[in-house]
């Protein structure tokens, strides 16, 4: 009987596995955990983290907007469209203005205080982050999402006599950092350069760069760069100095169309001051 009773014994899934032949129906192992980013960003899905690390971790990005073809033509402005890379020129995200249909392309080329929301979305489709630019009367105001749509901060316009001006907010509204743009200047054959500084120290610095005579000249689409000093790595702050960038970008130089057409003077004024 002792030789029989090891065949007749039970196993309640209380013990492993023996061996390559054990029942398939055998207990196995929990699935490891799905891992996330950490920081204000601590929840976003590893695979989004994975795909946009070059934008935390890099020291570089560079913000080329894809020029339309009715806008280099006849100056109609399109709903603007970028692509974002980091230090190897690999695309790490779009970033698109979301259009919709005729009346908001009026809209964008004959309204003074235009408004809309630009989606960043990876390469195989996730969205990164969210833009949305409100209705204002004067001072543009950028209110920044996470992939999950949860409020990051916002980049507020602020009047300034000569020279481009913002604060970076958090979500309680408190300022985390400031955006100072060169002094006031209509047109330049050099690049314009805007410090991001925490209290007296620069952060990182974002470059409208000159595109050339002719792209200056028949189109809007402009080449920007942001450049981070080292150690400056919170992801929340890096969304928020890119949605700095985007909000220099449509303050100061998106001009064609709906900005030479549809701008009453005092709107214009308040534009070149702030």
């Amino acid at each position: 009987m002792d030789g029989k009773d090891d065949e007749l014994e039970l196993d309640w899934g209380s013990r492993a596995p023996r061996g390559p032949g054990a029942p398939s129906d055998a207990p196995q192992p929990a699935p490891p955990a799905v891992k996330s980013g950490r920081g204000p960003l601590g929840d976003m899905p590893e695979g989004l983290r994975f795909r946009t690390e070059r934008f935390f971790r890099g020291s570089f990005l560079k913000l080329t907007q894809q020029v339309e073809l009715a806008q280099a033509l006849v100056g109609w402005d399109q709903a603007n469209a970028f692509s974002v890379m980091g230090d190897d020129n690999h695309v790490i995200f779009t970033a698109t203005e979301q259009a919709h249909g005729v009346l908001s392309a009026l809209s964008r080329n004959f309204n003074p205080f235009y408004r809309n929301t630009t989606d960043c979305f990876t390469v195989d489709g996730s969205l990164f982050t969210r833009l949305h630019f409100p209705f204002t009367w004067f001072f543009r105001r950028c209110e920044v999402q996470g992939w999950n749509e949860r409020p990051l901060g916002s980049v507020q316009v602020r009047f300034h006599l000569l020279k481009f001006r913002a604060d970076i907010l958090g979500t309680t509204g408190n300022t985390l950092l400031e955006v100072h743009g060169p002094m006031l200047k209509f047109f330049s054959f050099t690049d314009w350069v805007y410090e991001v500084r925490r209290g007296e120290r620069v952060v990182a610095r974002i470059k409208k760069h000159w595109s050339g005579f002719l792209r200056e000249a028949f189109t809007t689409a402009d080449r920007l760069s942001i450049e981070f000093e080292p150690g400056f790595e919170d992801p929340q702050l890096r969304l928020l100095v890119f949605a700095a960038a985007m909000t220099v970008d449509l303050t100061s130089f998106d001009r064609s169309g709906r900005r030479s057409q549809g701008k009453n003077l005092l709107q214009t004024g308040f534009d070149l001051f702030g």
